[in-house]
């Protein structure tokens, strides 16, 4: 029967989502961590640390590039539905740690960047499962902030 949702693939997917989001968000801080050290070793030469900033919001933003030209390949959606997951919540969690003084711009900038990623997901006709990866950003960001 065409349309028929296959419940027990529609779960494994969630799953292998869940685990696969997990594991990419403890590679990208694991490489988050080694650029930092690597910067911190030549560009803290007066240790300010003025590095740091731009370093993580452009990494976030460098992921978040790398997803998109991922979701124009043909790789399994689960994997593409995680990478998003840990693409926009280290994006969001770089963002909540710049603005910690301004609560407000970092919400608006998340806010934003998040609707964008559903509106985008819509527009797309992805799989529902899609939907999932920036709840799972946002629990990330929750977590860690």
């Amino acid at each position: 029967m065409a349309g028929k949702l296959d419940v027990k693939k529609e779960i494994l997917n969630v799953l292998v989502v869940a685990g696969t989001s997990l594991m990419f968000f403890a590679l990208a801080f694991a490489l988050y961590f080694g650029l930092f050290a690597a910067f911190e070793s030549f560009a803290n030469r007066d240790g300010s640390y003025r590095f740091v900033g731009p370093l993580r919001v452009g990494y976030g933003l460098v992921l978040c590039g790398l997803c998109v030209m991922l979701y124009r390949t043909r790789a399994p959606e689960p994997f593409k539905v995680a990478a998003l997951a840990a693409a926009l919540g280290t994006l969001w969690i770089s963002l909540g740690v710049q603005f910690h003084e301004r609560p407000r711009v970092f919400l608006v900038l998340a806010f934003a960047s998040g609707l964008g990623a559903v509106a985008v997901l819509a527009r797309s006709r992805r799989r529902w499962y899609h939907f999932l990866a920036p709840a799972l950003a946002a629990a990330a960001a929750v977590a860690y902030l």
